[in-house]
């Protein structure tokens, strides 16, 4: 069955309901009666209200990507098991296929809405600032010999030219 290209409101409606359900763009397009994934990135460019639903869809996808994290972290059945002695052993295999879809989800979902999920940036400053008023003849010295140092002639009283 071939692959439809002309964009529709429904199909639209459908590719944002699968993203922000969790659903990856490339699961989506591999379902039948779904466009290519190039199909929707070029409805993305032509058509603005698509874009902003699929912009809004991606964002609804962090949340779930987030919520989702809770329910992998949460789930413990499968992360013990008992050997053929009867004891109790951990199922490392399971307990690290967990650990990647948490930090899988995690970084998709940084990505997608930095603001709410992205690593906070502490910018403030502790050290000492120190500011100085130079007048302008002290500026104009300074000015000249930093030129000097990089083979510029510098004029400091503003008349003629500088040389190269």
């Amino acid at each position: 069955m071939a692959r439809p290209s002309d964009y529709t409101e429904e199909l639209a409606l459908h590719i944002c309901a699968e993203l922000a359900s969790g659903k990856s763009l490339v699961r989506i397009c591999q379902d039948e009666g779904m466009p290519d994934i190039s199909t929707v990135y070029r409805w993305r460019l032509a058509h603005p209200e698509f874009r902003d639903m699929y912009t809004r869809a991606r964002e609804d996808q962090a949340d779930t990507l987030a919520d989702e994290i809770v329910g992998i972290a949460d789930e413990s059945i499968n992360d013990t098991y008992l050997d053929s002695d009867g004891n109790e052993r951990t199922n490392h295999e399971v307990v690290a296929r967990s650990k990647l879809r948490v930090d899988a989800r995690k970084w998709v979902a940084a990505k997608l809405k930095p603001r709410s999920y992205g690593d906070k940036l502490d910018l403030t400053h502790s050290g000492e600032l120190n500011v100085k008023t130079l007048s302008d003849d002290d500026l104009d010295k300074r000015i000249a010999e930093a030129a000097g140092k990089a083979g510029i002639a510098f004029a400091a009283d503003g008349e003629g030219e500088a040389e190269v």
